[in-house]
């Protein structure tokens, strides 16, 4: 395992693997929401206006800064910081020499 990653799959909190699929499409589900919907809207206030594809690239513009802020918000929650690692290779050990 590298230093300050944990792997997709070397989750130790107790989850079943059912839990942990819907984690993941509740927020792929958002992301995509997230970049979707604002360029939706910006196209059907566009049509009620008539005023050509102001709103359509302003909500494409605002859903993609959207996505991204979402997108480097679960990159962080993916990473943890060298004292959790540390501490999850001790345990590791403590639950070996006991075993």
């Amino acid at each position: 395992m590298m230093e300050g990653f944990r792997l997709v799959g070397d989750s130790t909190d107790g989850r079943s693997s059912m839990a942990k699929a819907v984690e993941w499409s509740s927020r792929i589900t958002t992301i995509s929401l997230g970049m979707g919907l604002p360029g939706l809207f910006g196209y059907w206030l566009d049509e009620q206006l008539s005023t050509g594809p102001v709103f359509l690239i302003l909500g494409a513009v605002f859903g993609l800064a959207s996505g991204l802020w979402q997108l480097v918000k679960l990159s962080e929650k993916g990473t943890v910081d060298k004292e959790t690692v540390e501490q999850d290779r001790n345990r590791l050990k403590n639950e070996e020499k006991h075993s």
